[in-house]
């Protein structure tokens, strides 16, 4: 049994949904205790209630541990960490516990005056100074000034700053190993496949899958398990809202200077990495975007074929030659391009490093034209923007969206505030102005108690609360996710993209009503009034009502969760259509329209038929679509309303002659195709406790 001393390591994920991924950084500190001798685990707090049922700390500490450290990287971490170390604090008097990461870092001072049950805060980089708070606990000093970055407390409880001193060099991490997961995940075996479902996919925390919320689906490859890779540390830059630029990155790491991770180590990780299972890989450290410094290293993975997916998100705009490297590389690529804004004038003061939109939007089209899956992020609500810069960046991201078939996908977030940005420790500079004046006010704002755990703490006085945009903003996230790849079809109704627009904001004006919202159960619904509110638009495309209808249908027989159907076959019974079926008249090819956008990645033109078709849809175990003909489909669409076979079929003779042998003989080979339907079980018996009236 391993008797060595403990150092655990707590993720903090409950309080949150914003921050699933373990820091890179953790990582190399608990390879570190492990090297000095020390027994390290780190606790994925949300995994372990997933993986129980419940969380309680007291189940982790037990008379070896020496040392507790909770990852305070990420703002949204730190409530739950505090309320963990309260809990520690009760029951395990003696034990160190200390902070560190970014927002730790930011808030020291703070937290140890408000806080006493925090032992200390380590600021900056960790790996020396839990070197030296090890050998000072192991030695039992009590006085801990010679531990580089820490603010403590005396025996008097006074609180000691000993000042930022410790910078961390490549050098320094060179023999630290980061794809770990394995060797310091508590019960690793249990813990690394832990997740929780989202909108009916699973996601995974710990193998977190990186494609989980995308709305454009990947199509010709999947991204797996994604390793985060630590490639360097700082920025040579500020953008207003950023909390790792230059000047933030002097006071809470004291680091003037860019360090880059030496290419044989990161290599190596990437193999560690991809023996865990991994085969993606996110990097997002570009400091210098004008040279780039990762040339290197793609020609490394390439001469050593490593087949991995890379994920890469760029501080500025790739350059054109760049991308063919990439490629060269990885067949499996994301890109992440921030523009913020449309407003190139804005873009210059918000964003460290800024490029023309003409640039932009070639680089877009060539990542479109490499076949390179590239995301747009547009951000609100910027320092310094007006209402008209909101509606025109929504009208620029809605515009990058539906002018690809393929490729490109463009999201406008809200902004959040990051501890020690310029935006946070300035914002009247900037024209904002912020909501919070204390750490502990900031920790209660920003608590899923009162919403998402968002950490937006500043406000534009030129925009109001109440602005309707932002809703409208909102409103687009979730009409992009119920239609997914069918919004750029969408957007092909229009004349334009502000046509577009304008339709969807009188839609939700529309299903805002009292009546209409009470109605709404689910987004079967939505799409639903979707469909019935484009026949009374006089701007869109007459083929819009059918493909809507076409994707309601869709959205309503994947959410069947158990089909009740009762098979009879009386000649007297009535019947009705199997509720995993649907039927509607096509006057348009927009099924192919559709097929040929989701399948082949082009778009195609949507024409009128010479004569009208049949559609059925199935849900089975998948959902399959077939093209009727006009006999079939009729006989099929009587069903719709409960009625026997002899009804059905006498009906449908009706419809193609006033011939009363003509219509005998109809009636005749109808009853054997519906005989057919019912042995499918595509026409089943009427049951009135399940379908009431049967309407």
């Amino acid at each position: 049994m391993d008797n060595r001393k403990k150092v655990l390591f707590f993720h903090c994920g409950r309080y949150n949904d914003l921050t699933p991924q373990i820091t890179m950084g953790l990582w190399g500190l608990a390879d570190l205790a492990n090297s000095l001798g020390y027994e390290a685990k780190i606790i994925h707090t949300k995994v372990e209630e997933l993986k129980n049922g419940e969380f309680d700390i007291k189940k982790y500490i037990d008379e070896n541990v020496v040392l507790v450290g909770f990852s305070v990287h990420w703002f949204p971490m730190a409530e739950e960490s505090i309320a963990l170390t309260r809990d520690i604090r009760n029951a395990f008097p003696d034990l160190y516990v200390y902070f560190g990461g970014y927002s730790a870092s930011f808030f020291a001072l703070e937290i140890m005056k408000n806080h006493p049950e925090v032992s200390a805060i380590m600021q900056g980089d960790g790996e020396k100074p839990l070197t030296v708070l090890l050998e000072c606990l192991n030695n039992s000093e009590k006085d801990y000034s010679r531990v580089p970055n820490l603010v403590w407390r005396d025996a008097d409880g006074q609180i000691i700053v000993n000042g930022i001193s410790y910078v961390s060099t490549a050098e320094d991490i060179k023999n630290l190993h980061f794809a770990t997961m394995d060797k310091y995940l508590y019960e690793y075996d249990v813990s690394k496949d832990v997740g929780y479902n989202f909108e009916g996919n699973k996601i995974d925390i710990v193998s977190f899958k990186y494609d989980s919320f995308f709305d454009f689906r990947l199509k010709d490859f999947s991204i797996g398990k994604t390793f985060y890779l630590l490639t360097g540390k700082g920025c040579y830059a500020n953008c207003l809202f950023c909390g790792g630029g230059y000047s933030v990155q002097k006071k809470i790491n004291n680091r003037s200077k860019c360090m880059f991770v030496d290419e044989d180590q990161i290599i190596e990780t990437i193999k560690d990495a991809k023996e865990l299972g991994y085969d993606s890989f996110y990097i997002c450290f570009d400091p210098v975007p004008s040279k780039p410094h990762y040339y290197g290293l793609l020609e490394r993975i390439k001469n050593e074929n490593l087949d991995i997916a890379i994920l890469f998100g760029f501080w500025g705009l790739p350059e054109e030659k760049g991308i063919a490297k990439f490629t060269d590389a990885a067949k499996r690529l994301i890109f992440e391009i921030s523009p913020e804004t449309s407003n190139e004038e804005l873009r210059n003061k918000v964003r460290g490093y800024s490029f023309k939109n003409a640039d932009y939007i070639k680089i877009v089209d060539k990542c479109f034209e490499n076949k390179v899956y590239t995301h747009l992020y547009y951000s609100y609500p910027l320092p310094l923007e007006t209402p008209e810069d909101v509606r025109n960046d929504r009208i620029s991201a809605m515009e990058m969206n539906i002018k690809y078939p393929h490729y490109i996908e463009a999201f406008y977030l809200k902004l959040s505030t990051d501890p020690g940005s310029l935006l946070y420790t300035s914002p009247e500079r900037y024209g904002c102005k912020l909501n919070v004046s204390s750490f502990d006010d900031h920790l209660n704002r920003c608590s899923l108690k009162n919403g998402s755990g968002n950490i937006c703490v500043h406000s534009n006085p030129l925009i109001a609360d109440d602005f309707i945009e932002i809703k409208r903003i909102e409103s687009d996230h979730k009409m992009k996710s119920l239609l997914s790849y069918d919004l750029k079809l969408l957007g092909r109704a229009f004349e334009n993209v502000e046509d577009m627009i304008c339709f969807l904001d009188g839609f939700y004006d529309f299903i805002s009503r009292n009546e209409i919202a009470a109605s709404i159960q689910n987004n079967a619904d939505i799409l639903r009034f979707l469909a019935e509110y484009s026949r009374e638009d006089n701007i869109s495309a007459e083929w819009l009502y059918e493909m809507l209808r076409l994707i309601y249908m869709e959205k309503e027989l994947k959410m069947l969760v158990k089909i009740k159907d009762f098979s009879l076959s009386g000649e007297m019974e009535e019947l009705h259509l199997a509720s995993n079926v649907r039927v509607m008249e096509s006057f348009y090819n927009v099924n192919e329209v559709r097929a040929s956008l989701w399948t082949d990645k082009r778009f195609s033109e949507v024409r009128k038929r010479e004569e009208s078709a049949g559609l059925m849809m199935i849900r089975t175990d998948r959902l399959e679509l077939f093209e009727l003909n006009d006999s079939l489909y009729s006989l099929i669409k009587e069903f719709e309303t409960p009625k026997t076979v002899k009804e059905a079929c006498d009906n449908v003779a009706a419809y193609y002659t006033d011939d009363t042998e003509d219509r005998k003989n109809i009636s005749e080979e109808m009853r054997e195709v519906a005989q057919s339907l019912i042995q499918q079980g595509l026409i089943v018996g009427f049951n009135k406790d399940m379908y009431g009236n049967g309407t």
